[in-house]
């Protein structure tokens, strides 16, 4: 799978995404063509690049790796991108990536989104689904950071009969009933 990007097109659209940064971005970006244009896809924040070639499947990449490259793309014009062996490319290079046979956009965060609405996410989403719009990592850092903070008010709590598994189902329920 292979396609063909200018430079002054994957300047242009890479060049927002790395305005953004990648801490602001889910874990993982699904790249898939359509319609003659390659779509990033990070949990429904889409850009895409006029682009030519063969692509027939959906690409599961680190957003970071597509930041970093972004911010130095290879003087080549046009710009290849392409999936070689689980292995994302572009220009010279590269990263792993795992390939799906349709993009999974249903799941969509805002930019920045704070933990309870990644974990509201968790608390709603099948794995499978998580896993395919490229989330897994979002949730799993998410769910990490939450339980540091249920900790540290257990630790507190601990003197009024308050056990840490109590606050945590607390949490969960008040999450889970957040409105949109």
């Amino acid at each position: 799978m292979e396609l063909k990007v200018s430079h002054a097109e994957a300047t242009e659209v890479l060049g927002m995404l790395s305005h953004l940064g990648a801490k602001h971005l889910p874990a993982e970006a699904q790249l898939y063509y359509a319609d003659g244009k390659l779509n990033v896809d990070s949990a429904g924040n889409i850009v895409s690049m006029d682009a030519s070639g063969h692509w027939d499947a959906v690409a599961r990449v680190p957003i970071s790796f597509i930041v970093g490259v972004g911010k130095k793309l290879p003087t080549t014009d046009p710009i290849v991108f392409k999936i070689v062996d689980s292995r994302f490319y572009i220009g010279q290079s590269s990263s792993e990536c795992v390939l799906q046979s349709s993009a999974e956009t249903e799941i969509s965060v805002p930019l920045d989104a704070s933990i309870s609405t990644i974990l509201k996410i968790h608390f709603e989403e099948t794995p499978d689904r998580i896993d395919k719009a490229g989330l897994r990592q979002t949730v799993d850092v998410a769910l990490q950071k939450a339980n540091k903070h249920v900790n540290q008010a257990a630790e507190c709590l601990k003197v009024l009969g308050i056990r840490p598994e109590d606050l945590a189902e607390f949490v969960k329920e008040n999450i889970k009933n957040q409105k949109a």
